[in-house]
């Protein structure tokens, strides 16, 4: 039977729009289209859906692979035009933008930014993306390997606002293999994107290796991974709502008292540092760093104070719990001599030289980066902390690393190490080595931040 599973994929896409009110009568929707498997499917059922006059594409162009990125571009260019689609193009130099490390959450920033942009210019009521049930997987067992809490196991939420416009991903109950399937029956031509491949890539390794045993388990693994993020959603809005009441009842501005926090159930309290940990500019509070902030409140020893990520602060300053951004607090400086095999750093980080981290290690890294270095230079490595006036060549250009950092986050630019040959600058994780190491034997780097 002809489209059999075109048939099922739009009704798993009807019941997810009718569920959570996704459209309304006559509202145009702004779909972000990519060009690969997953935008080709939303904007081909969407247009089925509500008809092209309600649908806008935007496409956005991150210059950062080359001749790819632009057959992308040429690609849905002419998909919308041989459809009837209205398309907008955006360009971004995100490695630019960037600073060059960070990359990945800066082209989510800016894509987000030009989702709202567009949809504020062409007058669209929601921004329609194309997360599935199997991304939704992947991102809980990649928090999971983090360390996180209900928010991680959540997963992608169905709906969420953007500058008081709704996201919608009406794809959220469907499968990869239900797309591909859709795609194949309906002859509709997608882009692959090849660094998708790469399995050193923390997704990429989910996706591609943990995914597929886990699917040998049971092959309903998607489906069941999306009831047990709707059953944790659940459970975190309760705990959210609680932790809400708590602080409307007793905090101030970033703050609280020491004595009624440690009342609280771990649940409630790990909620509401997170929220204070936000009010002071912080994003996501991990469970680790929640823990050594709960510990903080019990101990109740004035004065005494932890530093979490983003640069932010945790005290007990008198009888309350205040939470602070640094203000550019420098860190604690080190220098520590490399050796071949596994390097552990400050504040979490891993370097190995000479060989490679395991899976386990690669699949829980926040980030990751690799470069390959002279051979010689192992005889006087060393990892240092940044500091003022450093300075290296790279890409053709000399630049400070505070240039080249411009833009990135706080814990990058306080706690990642430069890899030095004594005091020469040779590479720092996330931008390119130093022009003009030595020809000749190489070595393997592979940074990890845990």
């Amino acid at each position: 039977m002809k489209n059999t599973d075109a048939a099922a994929l739009t009704a798993k896409v009807l019941a997810a729009c009718e569920r959570y009110g996704f459209y309304k009568a006559e509202e145009k929707t702004l779909v972000g289209f990519s060009g690969g498997a997953d935008s080709v499917c939303l904007l081909h059922v969407l247009c089925r859906m509500l008809g092209t006059e309600r649908i806008r594409a935007v496409h956005v162009n991150h210059m950062l692979r080359g001749a790819d990125a632009d057959a992308d571009e040429a690609f849905c260019r002419k998909f919308c035009a041989e459809r009837g689609i209205p398309l907008v193009i955006r360009r971004a130099d995100v490695r630019t933008l960037s600073g060059g490390t960070g990359i990945e959450n800066a082209a989510r920033d800016i894509r987000y930014q030009i989702f709202s942009e567009e949809a504020e210019k062409l007058g669209c009521a929601t921004v329609s993306l194309a997360h599935t049930a199997s991304d939704n997987l992947e991102t809980m067992i990649f928090y999971l390997c983090r360390g996180t809490g209900l928010s991680g196991l959540s997963g992608i939420p169905p709906m969420r606002m953007l500058d008081g416009r709704s996201v919608v991903r009406p794809l959220i109950a469907c499968t990869r293999e239900e797309i591909l399937r859709c795609l194949e029956e309906n002859g509709l031509p997608f882009r692959t994107d090849a660094s998708n491949l790469d399995t050193d890539y923390t997704r990429n390794f989910i996706r591609r290796v943990i995914v597929p045993q886990l699917k040998k388990v049971n092959p309903a693994a998607e489906e069941n991974a999306a009831a047990a993020a709707a059953a944790a959603a659940e459970a975190a809005a309760f705990v959210r709502k609680e932790a809400s009441r708590f602080l409307s009842a007793y905090a101030q501005e970033n703050a609280a008292p020491l004595r009624e926090l440690s009342l609280l159930s771990p649940a409630v309290f790990y909620e509401a540092a997170e929220i204070l940990y936000q009010s002071a500019g912080g994003k996501v509070l991990s469970r680790a760093q929640a823990e050594a902030v709960r510990g903080l409140v019990l101990d109740r020893k004035k004065g005494k104070r932890i530093t979490l990520s983003g640069g932010i602060l945790a005290a007990a300053d008198g009888d309350r719990l205040v939470f602070t951004a640094s203000g550019g607090q420098e860190a604690p400086a080190f220098s520590i001599r490399l050796r071949e095999g596994k390097n552990m750093l400050p504040h979490g980080g891993l370097l190995y030289i000479g060989r490679a981290p395991s899976d386990a290690e690669r699949a829980g890294a926040r980030f990751s980066a690799y470069v390959r270095l002279p051979a010689q230079a192992l005889d006087a490595l060393y990892a240092k902390s940044r500091r003022p006036g450093m300075r290296y060549r790279t890409g053709g250009m000399t630049r400070s690393l505070k240039k080249l950092l411009c833009g990135a986050p706080s814990d990058t630019k306080r706690y990642r190490p430069v890899i030095c040959r004594d005091d020469r600058i040779l590479w720092f994780p996330g931008l390119g080595p130093a022009d003009g190491l030595e020809d000749g034997e190489k070595a393997d780097l592979y940074y990890l931040e845990i």
